[in-house]
């Protein structure tokens, strides 16, 4: 009865470390045929993220030209004014 369940222990644990090792070759050779795209992905994710930068640089110098000449005529309206 003990051998029994000692056969069937070992078994178990046979079959689930096979199914381990089959899982982490899938793993990997689905890192493998990916590695090439993820890698093109990145690139283009980093192109992306520095033209939105550019674009959000202009978009606030163009915001900061707009304040920059409504206190410069605001300023010029008020020395007028006290001439």
């Amino acid at each position: 009865m003990i051998f029994e369940g000692i056969k069937l222990t070992i078994l178990g644990l046979s079959v689930v470390y096979l199914y381990l090792l089959l899982l982490v070759a899938a793993i990997q050779l689905i890192y493998k045929f990916s590695k090439k795209n993820t890698l093109q992905e990145e690139e283009e994710l980093k192109k992306a993220a520095s033209l939105k930068k550019r674009t959000l640089s202009k978009e606030k110098d163009t915001l900061d030209d707009k304040n920059l000449i409504a206190a410069i005529t605001a300023a010029i309206h008020a020395h007028r004014q006290k001439l």
